[in-house]
């Protein structure tokens, strides 16, 4: 299965030590914050051992986990991009939810993470429970386990109590992990290559022609091979209802992204109104090539069913955490993402909305 830039990190339901394995230390008592949930744990991690992970899923919190990676997801794009306003931040959040966010791919992706794991056959001994640092909330257990191989590694887990009962909560490790991360390096602006303005130019110009077999051949081969032109006309014509013919385009963002790469960000006028796009360029020898594009704009979400319940889940995920949506917002020295056509789910998503239930 694919798992997209971060979601190896962020969906962690167990965390190897490190950093925070590190800091985190000597802060572990013996006593449980509530015998509940010292039965949690000494329920989970015999799931584990006989390798029953539906059923170790079935004690994790998968609500509360999506509730704070849609939150991160937002809060990052309301950083990098200023000017969004409320209504593109709901319709970016509902598309998240509907896709890269549903729950079914979200419990398929950990299903899976925790059947790679190699957690069958361990055994285990519970160090401690601490509380983490504010404004985290619940219990980091601190778990120490043999592997079946005779391998030993430090479980971090995060715990907490919803209403009567203590659940699993990966997103407070994440939290905590994150919070004691240096923070990243932003991408770099730099001035924009004339060879890489002027395919700029040709490629809104070919369009603005309506000559789209000529906006389409400026693509790099793979890109051709990955995305046939009829799939490319479906979302140039996506375009086109969002912004009607294009009048005028310009380079807002030029941002290093990796060894050769080039990020670019434009806005584009249409006859019915404008859009952010993101392109992106590498370099090849002493040439340029365009190597993707995103410019379809975020679409509202049909009539969500009613909200899910917590715990005790069905869930689906993976990679390409947001609809396309303006100054391209890739990390420094990051691998450019494979253009990759839309994901189709089931209708289990319950959006949760930009601010919070």
């Amino acid at each position: 299965m694919k798992k997209w830039f971060s979601v190896s990190v962020l969906l962690v339901v167990l965390l190897s030590p490190g950093l925070l394995q590190a800091q985190t230390d000597g802060l572990f008592q013996r006593t449980p914050p509530a015998p509940e949930a010292e039965t949690l744990l000494t329920t989970y991690l015999p799931l584990l051992s006989s390798g029953h992970y539906q059923q170790a899923l079935s004690l994790t919190d998968l609500r509360g986990m999506r509730h704070y990676l849609l939150e991160r997801r937002l809060a990052d794009l309301k950083t990098r991009n200023p000017g969004l306003t409320a209504e593109n931040l709901m319709e970016i959040s509902a598309a998240i939810q509907l896709n890269d966010l549903a729950p079914g791919r979200l419990q398929a992706i950990l299903l899976d993470m925790l059947q790679s794991a190699g957690y069958q056959g361990m055994t285990w001994n519970i160090r401690g429970y601490a509380p983490p640092p504010p404004p985290i909330e619940g219990y980091v257990a601190n778990v120490e386990t043999l592997s079946a191989q005779g391998q030993s590694k430090t479980l971090l887990l995060g715990l907490k109590q919803l209403g009567e009962e203590w659940v699993i909560a990966p997103e407070i490790t994440e939290a905590l992990s994150e919070r004691m991360a240096p923070p990243p390096v932003a991408a770099r602006e730099v001035p924009t290559p004339q060879p890489v303005s002027t395919l700029v130019d040709d490629f809104w110009t070919a369009w603005k022609e309506g000559d789209m077999e000529r906006v389409y051949a400026l693509y790099t081969e793979d890109y051709r091979r990955a995305v046939s032109l009829l799939a490319f006309l479906e979302q140039a014509q996506a375009l086109g209802a969002h912004i009607g013919g294009v009048l005028s385009w310009e380079v807002t963002h030029s941002r290093k992204i990796g060894p050769n790469v080039l990020g670019i960000g434009a806005n584009i006028q249409g006859t019915k109104g404008a859009s952010p796009v993101a392109m992106v360029f590498r370099q090849m020898g002493e040439t340029w090539v365009l190597e993707n594009a995103q410019f379809q704009p975020p679409r509202a979400a049909p009539t969500p069913p009613p909200p899910m319940a917590p715990p005790n889940l069905r869930p689906n995920l993976a990679p390409n955490l947001a609809p396309a949506i303006g100054p391209l917002a890739t990390p420094p020295e990051a691998a450019v993402p494979a253009f990759s056509p839309p994901v189709q789910i089931g209708p289990d998503a319950a959006p949760i909305g930009p601010d919070g239930p």
